[in-house]
This record gives structure tokens, sequence and C-alpha cells, in this order.
């Protein structure tokens, strides 16, 4: 069963914006009807955690997933890391069990050599959730557009992790509409393509979230 959801950030302050204040915000969403939220944590910006926090718990009453950002120190570093997820954790999993850990794995630009780094990036996390979490879900996987080769291979591999559901940033078309095509697919057929990998996959189950898209309207 599907549900249309909403990432909310932390409003940063620039010259050419209008600041938006986070009763508007919270107000906003309200007005949409959106139950399912997504909140963004950047680890390599420990300043913004706590507004991260204060932010989930004005959405409290909704479906909350919690995507852990990364950076380079942190994919380098798995004592920093661990301790930073283990302050994540412990200040969101009163409000939500949900937890995706890594965004954008396939661009090195986003602080991943590998996708080898990030399954050590993810079995550090895993590893902390089953000694003193046991009650969160982490999803995995996080690759972003429609990459076949590099979906499949974060859903085949041998290092010790399983990811609790799968998720994916899948684009539908930078410039067109959701049933334009690539590799002869469009959004429904790419879709199909992941659920159909991650079936034969042993290291998730049987659950897609998309947590990136664009719809051009």
């Amino acid at each position: 069963m599907g549900a249309i959801g909403l990432c909310v950030n932390v409003e940063s302050e620039l010259a050419e914006k209008t600041p938006v204040s986070l009763d508007a915000l919270v107000d906003d969403v309200e007005e949409l009807g959106i139950d399912h939220i997504l909140v963004r944590v950047p680890l390599g910006e420990p300043g913004s955690l706590e507004s991260s926090l204060e932010l989930a718990r004005r959405f409290a009453s909704k479906h909350l997933l919690i995507d852990v950002l990364q950076d380079r120190e942190h994919v380098e570093n798995p004592a920093v890391l661990e301790h930073q997820l283990r302050y994540v954790f412990e200040a969101f999993s009163p409000l939500t069990n949900a937890f995706k850990i890594g965004n954008d794995v396939n661009r090195r630009k986003c602080a991943f050599n590998s996708l080898d780094e990030y399954f050590e990036f993810f079995r550090t996390a895993q590893r902390l959730r089953d000694r003193e979490f046991p009650q969160i879900e982490l999803l995995g996987g996080s690759i972003i557009d429609f990459e076949l080769p590099n979906f499949a291979r974060s859903l085949v591999h041998f290092y010790p992790i399983r990811y609790d559901a799968g998720a994916a940033l899948l684009y539908v078309d930078r410039r067109g509409a959701p049933e334009n095509t690539q590799m002869g697919a469009n959004l429904l057929g790419k879709i199909a393509w992941f659920r159909s990998l991650m079936r034969l996959s042993r290291k998730c189950d049987d659950r897609l979230v998309i947590t990136e898209t664009n719809w051009p309207l």
C-alpha cells in the first residue's frame, strides 16, 4: 500500500529568501493533509541536530522517517559515526522507529567513494541498533536515480547487513512527466524493476520507500 509523503527541512536563512517560521511550516503541512514526513538529519552539521529534533517533535503525530545524511568524516571514522548515531537514535526514537541510513550513496560528491564504503557505514548503524536500539528499523540502499547496476549492487553482496526496508531516490524525468521513459521504463516501470530486484535479494524486506522524486507540473 502506498502513501504520499513530504520532506521537510529546517529553514536556512538566505538574504534572497523570505524566512518561513516553524509554525508556518507546520500549518502548511497540515493544509496539505500529509501524514508521512521525512526529516533530514545531517551528521556533518552538529549544530542543526537540535533544530531538526524540534522540527520532528512538531510532527510527532505523523509517520516520521529520519534521514541520516553522511559526510566524509563519519564515513572514514566508524567510532565517530557510532557516537553520533547513538545520539540520533536516542533523541529521535521516542518519536519514530524508522531511520534511513545514508543518502545519494552512489554519488562521490555525497561522501562515499564506493558502495563498499556505504556497506561498512550501514554495518556500523546496524551493529549499534542490534546492541542498543532493537525497536528501530533501518532503511538502506539509498541509491539515487534509475541506475539498475548500482541498485542491484546495493542488494547483492556478501556484507553481513540487511535493510528492514529498501530506500531509493527515484527521479522520474528531470525535464518531463512521469510517463516519460528511460531505458524503456516510465515511473511505474522503474518501480517494478526495483521491486523485482528486491524480491530476488536476501538483503532487504519487500518494502520500497521512495524518499525523493520529482514530478514537474
